[in-house]
């Protein structure tokens, strides 16, 4: 190979890198924050969070989907496209359901330019405890179980009731102090197997309704 076309090779080549490197990089949007924390109080059914971002770049960046991991985790926004200089907010509401303690949501966001991951952390304090959730009966064992119901936020309650338990088990409800203690007394009905979710429902202080689950099963003889 001549020194002419070995000069010309690494010329070409250089061109190359050269016009890499000065291609720009995709434009971002800038976030406030991509991580929101909160607590919830007595009541709250929902949590709701906003994430400001802007388009500071000089091209228009297009939002080609946003999603939740957890159907419980609902993103919104106003609108996909969004000009040089333009603001805008992802809003995303948390339904606190019967969960508790920590709860750590993701939501991605997609733009022709990358992607976002928006992080939300829900301290959910502990309204019922439930002692146990599960109550398990072995063959030739008919001893009554008794599952305690501990409230301890939104309180006092009212309006604590049982669904049915079906023919399987007997369920009794007993108030121990009111507004906050009771307790299940629970016994099989027959000698089959069978397993049961048992439903609480209550009110709260804040007059928002509550829906719990127990769980009861009944192993059969072999």
């Amino acid at each position: 190979m001549s020194d002419l076309m070995k000069k010309s090779g690494i010329l070409l080549w250089c061109t190359v890198v050269c016009a890499l490197c000065a291609s720009p990089l995709p434009a971002q949007l800038t976030w406030t924050t991509t991580r929101i924390e909160l607590t919830s109080q007595p009541g709250d059914a929902t949590l709701t969070a906003s994430y400001p971002f802007a388009n500071r770049t000089n091209a228009t960046i297009n939002i080609l989907d946003i999603h939740a991991a957890c159907g419980c985790t609902t993103p919104e926004l106003e609108k996909k496209t969004y000009a040089p200089g333009e603001k805008g907010e992802v809003k995303v509401t948390f339904t606190i359901g019967s969960r508790q303690g920590s709860q750590t949501k993701t939501i991605t966001l997609r733009t022709d330019a990358g992607d976002t991951i928006l992080q939300f952390v829900a301290t959910i304090p502990q309204r019922l405890q439930i002692s146990p959730r599960l109550v398990i009966f072995r063959p030739g064992d008919d001893t009554p179980r008794h599952i305690q119901l501990s409230f301890r936020t939104d309180i006092p309650v009212t309006d604590v009731t049982l669904s049915d338990p079906g023919s399987a088990f007997t369920v009794r409800l007993a108030e121990d102090q009111p507004g906050t203690d009771y307790t299940l007394a629970v016994a099989p009905a027959d000698h089959g197997e069978a397993l049961t979710t048992l439903v609480i429902r209550s009110k709260g202080a804040s007059g928002v309704t509550y829906t719990d689950t127990v769980f009861f099963r009944r192993m059969a003889s072999r």
